[in-house]
């Protein structure tokens, strides 16, 4: 992500059309924090991933799903 030591609210995964597929609220992480989230509802392929904070997105990063 641009900055590692910005508070993480939420994450959004989005298909390669810029569709969102999840939007899932997180408790407030930051930097060194681990969180889990499954995939295992979304079939095979590559998405985006995007971490946003309280002024918006702060990282979009390609997320590949493997089944």
């Amino acid at each position: 992500m641009e900055n590692p030591d910005v508070a993480i609210q939420g994450i959004m995964i989005h298909d390669v059309q810029g569709r969102v597929l999840v939007n899932q609220s997180t408790p407030e992480l930051s930097k060194g924090d681990t969180y889990i989230m499954t995939t295992t509802e979304l079939p095979a392929g590559v998405y985006y991933m995007s971490v946003i904070n309280d002024t918006g997105v702060v990282g979009k990063v390609p997320l590949v799903v493997r089944k």
